[in-house]
């Protein structure tokens, strides 16, 4: 009844404390009473626990006054603070507090004359508590012991130190039992450990009564002194054999993967105990055996099950060793002779130590150093500074590190920031000696293995003590290898003439891209143009084969896309298809890439649609039609033969082109063929597409033309090796030095070994941060076209791309990517309508060469055919750093080791995914790229346990993505495709916690919560540039997604069909508050199509695309105005009254402009309409009378295309394009089909 009584009480002081207006002087008496209340609550509850407290007369009465006192004030004692807050009935809580605290006195004097029996109740007390009761009265004291300790008392001040000791140990052995009481298997350990420390907190609870009750009490000032040193002395671990006892509960504990956390508090916290004021006599080595304790201490709670108990028990005598020699530091005198002497028997258990950990150190993981980690060598210093970055991430997410690894990964962030200063102000570059080689291997590999510590520290289920030693070899490396930085001559560090790029800028100052002409006209092989071109367009009307025939880099495929995109070409078949085969064939893969160059392809063909069907599809979209097939780069007969059902012979001219390297392919099939073997290039031809692709339309010096002849000759007529010395001679192209350096290096030996040879001088000529970026292209498949924007996004999160300056990472990465394209490493195969790099791909024979030396550099490991499942007998090196499957099926089980250092895996092909341990087996993976699988919504969950995410791309029917995705603290780019039939996938509101995200792709369509609207500051994402596509409701969400990415800088959205959203209209909200914004695209899925009303665009926009909306006069106006706009794509829009209006000056920047299947008749254009336009597209535009003749005007333009609209268009554009012809563009291009 009084305890009651007394919560209630102090549950309203804690409200009255909590009112707004309180004053100064009332808060201070608040938390005075809240003080006297807590002493009292303990009193109180301990009293009826002891035998002699009934048999007291006198503290019964004293008890029941101060209990009626409670009870009184309890009453009405919030109501009363509050009316004195409020200035209305102070008189009441003066009277309640003043009766309460005269009460409170009395009783503490009353108490006061029982002091002896205060010294002698805990020993009673602990003849029957339960655990819950003696955790509450621990709790108790620690309150008690706290507010003294917090005390300006006189008296109880010079305690302060001590008391604080007291509460810190107390609080230690709360923790430790709130810890162990449910996970001790060995009850009596844990009820024998329990007693002691029952004891001993009873006697602690009397300390604080006494300096409760004789605050100003000097005599009994003397009596507490003595109590505190009893008492740190009982407390003690090993005065009392506590140790002991402590480890045998520790021991007897059942721990899961949830409690590393916990248990590396409680053993940290246990040590520091042990630890306790013994720095003065052991100093310099207090770290080394707080470390060696930790380790054999968790080592004993978390012990391997094939550990021998001979181990365990060396392992715990060492500890109790230990804590026995630490104590008696604490309890003797110390002079210099004892000093001496605990020193010399601490040396012998360090000893001691030091053999335990190396046995330790070989249980569970195998545990590697750096020498024994893969790493490709031209990394460099950028990459350290992307672990330091990662690692000032990590410590800023990861609150939960416990204070000890915490300390640990700062050192390991400190020792690596002072190594990358040591490497910057020592080594300008490296040389060939191989001592520089091999020191400049084992740099980068600590940092690797840095790497993989540091993010092992955050994985749940990683042991506490195996985190601890691999931290601290870590470290030792670290040290190690900065060292022999430090103490290399000066004689290896300069060496002017090696051509490496410097270190500084390695990763942080990318080589300016000069303008990559990506469309340059093929030089040479204009006589075998047309004899194929002959070949396709001429003879029987029965469907036939032409096959190009030449060694690989002799040109196959470029003479086959000369003679492909020629216009005779286009003109004489009415679909051009082309497919990339590859040594790395799929059926499937092949139908898709056909099917796609005749229809449009969903999300569902691609996943779900049947191999059969999809043939029978693109039968039937080419029956009837004359087409030409291009299959390049064919290895197998077996292509064709599962291909050719597909291509009905229509007796209309049809023709199939083949190009390979293999001369007998098209003889193995009864299909009339004719066989082309492709010639060298002739010596002209050489020197001339040498000149173009190092000079383009410049001239050549006069000086280099016969150096340049000779290196032309040296290349064997092979066209792939004369681009990638051109892209070696551009880097001086006007240095005869160099010229004449580069046609030395050159071998006269055969044009295949010559190819290869020119390939590595290529690359080793290459700046060393473009390196890594160069042989990511062999992770994917064979003759692949691969978006720019993913390579570029791949290649931030994998830490290739370093930026010092303002610019943001994605365009640094693009540079990059031009820079390859400079070289000639990488061919742009398809331009984005802004004429950047939409999609490029690499030649075969340097894809090769990227596999070759990928291996060689220890970079990537490809996996092809391979089913994880049979690990290790197939080879497949899990330790590798980043892996590349191209198999047909990937498992993975739970023989596979946990955790492996792998970092990065894509999945060139689709295959079946069985990944029931994949979690488990790659939780350290960084680049996760999914997008050829097909998974479904239950493979998600196991994927949100890889924290440790950057990139992740996934396909598959996935309608919703988790709520534990906030767990990819790091994550930076997310990529979900779905097929269309899915519509939308829902995103959860967690998604707004991911502060590390840049950019966000979901397809269809991204269904997002958006939460409670009033804490707009916490669902902030600072850092997103991209977001699409998004479910918007309506312009209120609109607004609200755009006020939360203040950085966006591209967004596609969708709104709703009609009825479906708020309001009865369609809405859109004002975009000018996005100023960053650049590209947007709105589509509107209504059933009939909605009026698009007036929106003010931000005036930054570069890019728009409008779907399915009427467009009013003001609508086209409000977009022509727009200053910076370059990109206008229209679909499905229905302009008002059928005509497309335009004023003079609008669309002044436009450069693309395309129409699809729009409905309009007129385009109504001033006399000089788009002055910057350089590609219009019109598709099924069928009501379109013409094109304005005006066009004919226009200088900029390049490239007129028109498909499925009506002859009047095609003649228009035709009248169009000679006119221009007539002016003087000739490099106007028009296609019509």
């Amino acid at each position: 009844m009084a305890n009651t009584c007394l919560d209630s009480t102090m549950e309203q002081l804690t409200r009255l404390g909590n009112e707004r207006g309180l004053t100064d002087p009332m808060k201070d008496q608040i938390q005075k009473f809240q003080v006297e209340l807590n002493f009292l609550k303990m009193f109180l509850w301990c009293l009826p626990k002891s035998e002699e407290a009934g048999k007291n007369c006198r503290l019964q009465f004293a008890l029941n006054s101060i209990c009626s006192a409670v009870e009184v004030a309890n009453k009405g004692l919030y109501s009363a603070g509050l009316g004195a807050i409020r200035k209305k009935k102070g008189r009441n809580w003066h009277l309640l507090t003043s009766n309460l605290l005269e009460n409170v006195e009395q009783f503490k004097s009353d108490i006061r004359k029982n002091c002896n029996f205060m010294l002698h109740f805990s020993v009673e007390f602990i003849k029957a508590s339960l655990t819950g009761e003696v955790f509450n009265f621990m709790d108790c004291i620690i309150t008690n012991l706290k507010d003294l300790h917090h005390s300006e008392d006189e008296q109880i001040a010079p305690l302060s130190k001590h008391i604080s000791a007291l509460e810190e140990k107390l609080r230690f052995f709360r923790k430790f039992f709130d810890f162990t009481a449910q996970r001790c298997y060995e009850h009596q350990k844990f009820e024998y450990l329990l007693v002691h420390i029952r004891s001993w907190a009873n006697k602690v609870a009397c300390l604080s009564f006494l300096c409760w009750i004789n605050k100003n009490d000097e005599n009994m000032q003397c009596r507490m002194n003595t109590m505190i040193s009893d008492l740190h002395e009982e407390s003690w671990p090993c005065a009392s054999g506590v140790t002991g006892m402590c480890l045998g509960v520790l021991k007897a504990l059942k721990l899961s993967a949830y409690d590393t956390s916990l248990m590396g508090e409680i053993v940290a916290d246990f040590v520091n105990i042990l630890l306790e004021d013994t720095s003065a006599v052991f100093r310099d080595r207090i770290e080394i055996i707080r470390e060696g304790l930790i380790i054999i201490i968790a080592f004993l709670m978390d012990s391997p099950q094939d550990c021998e108990d001979e181990i365990l028990t060396q392992a715990h005598a060492v500890v109790i060793e230990a804590a026995s020699l630490l104590s008696s530091v604490c309890l003797e005198e110390m002079n210099d002779n004892v000093i001496k002497k605990k020193n010399f028997l601490l040396s012998e258990i360090l000893g001691k130590m030091k053999t335990l950990r190396e046995v330790v150190r070989k249980f569970y993981i195998y545990i590697p150093d750096a020498s024994e980690f893969y790493s490709l060598r031209t990394h460099g210093t950028g990459y350290i500074a992307f672990i330091l970055e990662n690692l000032a991430k990590m410590q800023k997410k990861n609150a939960n590190f416990i204070p000890f690894v915490k300390q640990k990964v700062v050192i390991v962030q400190e020792e690596l920031q002072s190594l990358r200063t040591c490497l910057t102000d020592k080594m300008d570059g490296r040389n060939e000696q191989e001592q520089l080689k091999d020191l400049w291997r084992r740099i980068i590999n600590v940092a690797y293995h840095a790497e993989h510590v540091t993010d092992l520290c955050s994985i749940r289920n990683t042991r506490f003590w195996y985190t601890v030693i691999c931290l601290s070899t870590v470290i030792e490396e670290i040290k190690t290898t900065r060292n022999e930085v430090e103490n290399l001559g000066s004689k290896h560090m300069k060496n002017p003439g090696i051509l490496c790029a410097n270190l500084n800028s390695m990763h942080l100052f990318p080589a300016q891209a000069s303008n990559s002409r990506i469309d340059e006209p093929v030089v040479g092989f204009d006589d075998e143009a047309e004899t194929i071109i002959d070949r396709l367009t001429r003879g029987s009307e029965q469907l036939q084969i032409v096959s190009i025939i030449g060694m690989p880099g002799q040109g196959k495929t470029t003479l086959a896309k000369k003679v492909y995109n020629h216009p005779s070409i286009r003109y004489h078949f009415i679909q051009c298809v082309w497919c990339c085969v590859s040594q790395e064939y799929r059926y499937r893969s092949a139908l898709l890439e056909m099917l796609s160059n005749v229809t449009e392809l969903s999300s569902q063909d691609t996943f779900e649609t049947s191999d059969d069907e999809l043939a029978n599809r693109l039968r039937k979209c080419l029956i009837g039609r004359s087409y030409l097939i291009v299959m390049d780069d064919i290895w197998d007969i077996r292509a064709w033969n599962e291909l050719k059902g597909s291509f009905p012979d229509n007796n209309n001219g049809s023709r199939i082109l083949f190009t390979s390297r293999i001369h007998k392919l098209s003889w193995q099939d009864e299909c009339k063929c004719y066989l082309h073997t492709l010639r060298p290039f002739h010596e002209k031809e050489g020197w001339e597409l040498l000149k173009q692709k190092t000079f383009h339309k410049d001239e050549c010096p006069q000086d280099l033309v016969e150096v340049g002849m000779e290196i032309a000759r040296k290349c064997k007529g092979l066209p792939l090796s004369i681009v990638l010395v051109a892209g070696i001679l551009a880097k001086s192209k006007n240095s005869l030095y160099w010229w004449k350096r580069i046609a030395r290096s050159l071998s006269s030996s055969h044009p295949i070994d010559g190819s290869m040879d020119i390939l590595e001088l290529s690359y080793r000529h290459i700046p060393d941060h473009l390196k890594p970026c160069f042989l990511y292209f062999g992770a994917f498949a064979e003759g692949q076209n691969i978006r720019a924007r993913k390579m570029t996004l791949l290649w931030i999160s994998e830490g290739f791309v370093r930026t010092t300056d303002q610019r943001r990472l994605e365009d640094v990465a693009m540079e990059y990517l031009m820079d390859l394209v400079n070289h000639s490493l990488v061919i742009v195969s398809e331009r984005s309508s802004d004429g950047g790099v939409n999609r490029c791909q690499v030649h075969n024979l340097l894809r090769e060469f990227c596999m070759t030396k990928a291996k060689e550099e220890n970079f990537l490991q490809l996996i092809h055919h391979y089913d994880l499942g049979n690990y290790p007998s197939n080879g497949c090196d899990v330790d590798m750093h980043r892996l590349s499957f191209h198999s047909s099926l990937f498992h993975v089980t739970d023989s596979h080791p946990v955790c492996s250092p792998v970092h990065s895996i894509v999945f060139a092909h689709g295959m079946l995914f069985i990944g029931t341990s994949f979690s488990r087996t790659f939780r350290l993976l960084k680049v996760l790229d999914m997008e050829k699988l097909h998974l479904n919504d239950s493979d998600l969950d196991a994927l949100m346990l890889i924290v440790h995410l950057r990139y992740l791309a996934i396909s598959g029917t996935i309608t919703e993505i988790p709520s534990s995705i906030a767990n990819l603290w790091n994550l930076e780019t997310l990529i979900v495709r779905a097929p269309l039939l899915v519509f939308k996938i829902d995103l959860p509101d967690t998604i707004w916690q991911m502060k590390s995200l840049r950019h966000v792709e979901i397809r269809p369509c991204a269904n997002i919560s958006l939460g409670d609207y009033k804490s707009e500051e916490f669902y902030q994402l600072d850092n997103v540039h991209t977001f699409s596509s998004v479910f918007l409701c309506d312009g209120r969400d609109a607004q609200i997604l755009l006020r939360r990415l203040p950085r966006l800088r591209k967004l596609i959205c969708t709104l709703p069909e009609s009825g479906k959203h708020r309001g009865g209209s369609c809405k859109v909200v004002d975009l000018s508050i996005r100023s960053e914004l650049e590209a947007l695209t709105m589509c509107y899925h209504w059933v009939s199509t909605p009026k698009l009303p007036a929106i003010e665009f931000p005036r930054a926009l570069k890019k728009l695309t409008l779907f399915n909306c009427l467009l009013p006069r003001t609508g086209i106006s409000a977009i022509g105005q727009l200053p910076n706009l370059v990109v206008l794509k229209f679909r499905l829009i229905d302009f008002a009254k059928h005509t497309f209006y335009m004023k003079e000056g609008e669309f002044s920047s436009l450069k693309f402009l395309r129409i699809y299947n729009s409905e309009f008749e007129r385009w109504a254009v001033p006399a000089e309409p788009f002055p910057s336009l350089e590609n219009l597209v019109l598709i099924d535009c069928t009501k379109l009378q013409e094109i304005p003749s005006s066009f004919a005007e226009i200088s900029t333009l390049r490239m007129i295309k028109v498909r499925g609209c009506s002859p009047n268009v095609e003649k228009s554009a035709q009248t169009i394009f000679e006119e221009q012809k007539d002016m003087g563009n000739g490099d106007l291009q028009l296609i019509c089909w």
